[in-house]
């Protein structure tokens, strides 16, 4: 059994939505008046907004290196506004976006976003595409993980990122032993990590052949009961959202 603090969210591309319970929905304005239609929804983002990224409501960090992740007008679905992260050759890292929600150690982490609440699963979606002509691969888009406290101590963490031949894969992390006890200390500590094994998917979307194509990518990521090992990390890929093609568990 994991103790739930902070489910965070760290996305390097698009617009996403993290909703309670899986929704199928239209693409074009879905965050429109979302909290009133969708009050099971946790959070939704489509980057028409004017406000600074960083703020209440919003992200509680965003890191935009030498201006190559920002918010574009015209960039995102039917000619809406998108966040576009730009690579050149031999850049390892040009920005990233990080959301809290529920009850966190750390108060700067959480803007207001459901911050007396525990989660132990939820579902996100976002919609993703790789300019025309595109080749090789990002390497991470995103990964929901739990902090255990303020220096960012991690009990979990549910990868979301490549796999092999330009597909994604899921690749979840432990870090509580036999003894319900968080291992691991600070952010991204790899000795301590007990890594469940990656599962790579069969929908390639990282290619040129696929490249200017916007597909829907929506994740679950479900903490064990306690006592039970009923842990669930899975995803979906879709071009149109209608109907799910790849499930990983």
């Amino acid at each position: 059994m994991l103790q739930t603090s902070l489910i965070y969210i760290l996305v390097n591309l698009i617009s996403f939505c993290i909703l309670a319970s899986l929704y199928k929905t239209s693409w074009a304005g879905e965050c429109q008046n979302w909290e009133k239609i969708h009050p099971e929804w946790i959070f939704c983002d489509d980057f028409e907004s004017s406000k600074p990224l960083v703020g209440k409501g919003r992200y509680f960090e965003y890191e935009n290196i030498n201006g190559n992740f920002l918010v574009v007008d015209g960039a995102g679905v039917s000619g809406s506004r998108a966040l576009r992260a730009l690579w050149q050759i031999g850049d390892v890292n040009v920005g990233h976006i990080s959301l809290g929600f529920g009850r966190t150690p750390d108060i700067q982490m959480n803007k207001g976003i459901r911050s007396t609440e525990d989660f132990r699963e939820v579902y996100y979606r976002m919609y993703l595409k790789m300019e025309p002509g595109w080749q090789g691969s990002p390497a991470k888009l995103s990964r929901a993980t739990i902090f255990n406290d303020a220096s960012r101590s991690q009990a979990m963490i549910a990868h979301l990122w490549t796999g092999t031949k330009n597909f994604l894969s899921i690749d979840p992390v432990r870090c509580v032993n036999n003894n319900n006890a968080v291992v691991c200390n600070g952010y991204n500590d790899f000795a301590h990590m007990i890594w469940l094994g990656a599962r790579s998917g069969t929908t390639t979307i990282f290619d040129s052949q696929h490249s200017g194509q916007w597909f829907c990518i929506e994740a679950h990521v479900k903490l064990n009961d306690s006592g039970k090992s009923n842990g669930i990390q899975e995803y979906w890929i879709d071009a149109s959202c209608a109907e799910s093609v790849e499930v990983l568990r």
